[in-house]
């Protein structure tokens, strides 16, 4: 039989908002080949104090579960560590599912807009993007 391989292509794009937040794009299928890029951008800016992440998955089709349960342990370290947090904006589709029938919103916050995500983190954003 035919196994259907997933692909893997992914993309990141990221932006940091009012040198506190940052908020990753993660686009396509991110799987467990995309973690050690996705970890080196999160480092870098942790090691300049930037400790609040927001995952924007708006253009994201698929999350391996390898993936989320490093979100989740990252988390727990984040909120541990450095008072920081790391929540999710913008699910859709499969990405979505997965977090419901994993019961993820336990572990991790999700918010249906990134001006919600960034609210949270008591940032204002009244811009449009585009």
């Amino acid at each position: 039989y035919h196994i259907n391989m997933i692909d893997c292509s992914f993309e990141i794009n990221y932006l940091i908002k009012e040198d506190s937040v940052m908020v990753l794009y993660l686009k396509k299928n991110i799987c467990l080949e995309s973690l050690p890029k996705i970890k080196d951008i999160m480092f870098e800016y942790l090691s300049k104090g930037i400790n609040n992440i927001i995952l924007n998955l708006s253009e994201c089709s698929f999350i391996e579960r390898d993936i989320w349960n490093y979100f989740i342990d990252f988390k727990k370290e984040l909120n541990n560590d450095c008072y920081g947090d790391i929540v999710l904006s913008n699910m859709n589709g499969i990405v979505q599912m997965d977090y419901d029938l994993m019961e993820l919103s336990n572990s991790i916050e999700s918010f249906e807009s990134l001006n919600d995500a960034l609210y949270n983190f008591g940032i204002f954003n009244h811009t449009k993007s585009a």
